[in-house]
């Protein structure tokens, strides 16, 4: 008579469904507890990329300073062929020698430094925008920003909504609650929402301490 071994009988009977199901369902759970740690990462890469872009955007600048006597960009310059003016066109040409004018604003700018993953899907969202509370009068019309008394506590650049200039009313915490910031000595960082002065009249908006 021949018998059969109890690990040949397993081996050939295969899944009950309820043990598929129990594999089903452990599948899930992982997968339910993996998505909200891949969507994280995926988001902080996306805010870290967008702090990248600004470190660039301050080094463009600097060197737009470097020629032209320490002064840096308008934020709104004479309007010409080619070149609207803003403070994106006047740098534009620095940071991409061999290209054309500015191609636009918001998702134009994808692929280039002045873009933030982080942008809204809207057609008027703006990526950054040039701390216009500096060049009005009475703080630093000059705009010899490398002269400000605390340069590392000034913002140039920052996240913004609709609008590529910046002001309180403007700046944009669209980074889990916080606005990527470039300050006026290089530098990049992050100011929570709660954090981001609402009045222009301190440091962080018109370099006066």
């Amino acid at each position: 008579m021949k018998h059969t071994s109890l690990h040949s009988r397993f081996a050939q009977r295969g899944f009950t469904l309820i043990e598929l199901l129990v594999v089903v369902a452990i599948i899930a759970l992982l997968a339910g507890l993996m998505f909200p740690v891949l969507t994280r990462g995926i988001r902080q890469a996306k805010i870290s990329q967008s702090l990248s872009n600004l470190r660039q955007i301050g080094m463009v600048a600097q060197q737009f300073a470097n020629e032209n006597n320490g002064v840096y960009p308008k934020l709104q310059e004479t309007i010409v062929p080619g070149n609207d003016g803003t403070w994106l066109s006047q740098l534009w040409p620095l940071a991409y020698p061999s290209k054309n004018g500015l191609p636009g604003y918001g998702e134009k700018l994808r692929g280039t430094i002045f873009y933030t993953p982080m942008i809204e899907p809207t057609p008027t969202a703006r990526t950054f925008g040039w701390n216009a509370v500096l060049e009005s009068a009475g703080n630093f019309p000059s705009r010899k920003y490398g002269l400000l008394p605390i340069p590392s506590q000034t913002v140039l650049v920052a996240d913004t909504k609709t609008s590529s200039t910046l002001y309180p009313t403007t700046i944009n915490a669209r980074n889990n609650g916080a606005a990527n910031v470039l300050y006026a000595d290089g530098h990049v960082g992050q100011v929570l929402s709660n954090d981001i002065p609402t009045v222009q009249s301190v440091l962080f908006w018109n370099g006066k301490p």
